[in-house]
């Protein structure tokens, strides 16, 4: 709690955090695993739960399912007290409005093409652009070293390249494989979610040792919720307007700060992904507005702090040549 806490500035009263737990899974058209995985689910104190490759989904409240029957989304009323309601019903993805949250769950066969793949995503887009807030689950059926696969193939670059378009986060962690069966394993159970979203995402994990009735691991994870009151302080928002984006002043900015990393140990992942953050904002920021309420000024490429020493030792000389001018007026 102390986390979320923190990022909201203190521990007021006011401050009410909760956790909504979530599990993703893959049923392999199986109703003994859709009725296992609900039973785990309410035995788990879970309030929703994302469904890939689906079968035989009840008509009953809290229900939401695509227009191909094969992706679902569960939203238990016993444990989550927001409103839930359809959002948009696609051919293969249903997406759900719950309370301030849009949960879209995924099911992409291994059997569509790559024109077909890159449709489907397409159309997922259309749901993705009416909220900020969201969370996409599903078996994509694609491979890429993003999260966690051996190797990537033409789906995974299609997936990874229309993500990083969206703004999105793969929420995976590690290389635990989601999908085991006799002739291998993978990693194709996949959960994005929005940038002002990631940080609320919690204990991501394969829940190896579970039985599933299917040949795929259940994911768990929890949004953490906050009701708080208006504050000063908040998120930065890292969104930039790609109509005004400048290609050039972007990539002049990763070449000039790219060739030196300002790290202590390059050899230490969380100092070179911090760095590499770092100047990937400041290239953004040079390169096109902000969008939100935040409108920074642009910086100069070629700003680095020596340059704001020599621009301060500048200003306190022409202050000095001022005064002692002043002085010597008659």
């Amino acid at each position: 709690m102390s986390r979320w806490l923190a990022l909201y500035g203190g521990t007021s009263p006011w401050n009410l955090v909760m956790d909504i737990k979530v599990l993703q899974a893959n049923v392999n058209r199986s109703k003994r695993s859709l009725d296992l995985l609900i039973h785990q689910a309410s035995e788990r104190n879970a309030g929703i739960v994302l469904i890939s490759e689906a079968n035989g989904i009840p008509a009953s409240n809290g229900w939401f399912v695509s227009g191909d029957g094969k992706a679902a989304i569960f939203c238990d009323p016993n444990q989550i007290k927001l409103r839930c309601r359809l959002a948009k019903q696609g051919r293969k993805y249903v997406a759900v409005f719950c309370g301030p949250y849009l949960l879209i769950s995924v099911y992409i066969s291994p059997t569509l093409d790559l024109n077909e793949f890159d449709k489907t995503l397409g159309e997922i887009s259309e749901a993705i652009n009416c909220a900020n807030r969201l969370i996409v689950g599903g078996d994509f059926n694609a491979k890429s070293v993003l999260w966690g696969s051996r190797y990537t193939d033409g789906r995974g670059r299609l997936l990874a390249r229309w993500a990083a378009e969206r703004d999105l986060c793969v929420a995976n962690v590690g290389d635990k494989p989601t999908c085991v069966r006799p002739q291998g394993t993978s990693v194709v159970d996949i959960t994005w979610v929005s940038p002002d979203l990631f940080p609320f995402i919690g204990d991501w994990r394969v829940e190896e040792g579970v039985e599933s009735l299917s040949d795929h691991l259940y994911i768990s994870f929890s949004l953490g919720t906050t009701r708080t009151c208006p504050s000063a302080r908040r998120l930065p928002d890292r969104r930039w307007n790609r109509k005004k984006f400048d290609s050039d002043f972007f990539r002049a900015v990763l070449i000039w700060k790219g060739q030196e990393p300002d790290v202590e140990d390059r050899m230490d992942v969380e100092q070179m992904a911090s760095w590499l953050d770092r100047i990937m904002v400041e290239a953004c920021d040079a390169a096109a507005p902000r969008i939100g309420p935040k409108k920074p000024r642009r910086r100069a490429y070629w700003w680095q702090d020596s340059v704001a020493l020599i621009r301060r030792e500048c200003i306190r000389a022409r202050r000095l040549w001022q005064r002692e001018k002043g002085k010597n007026r008659p």
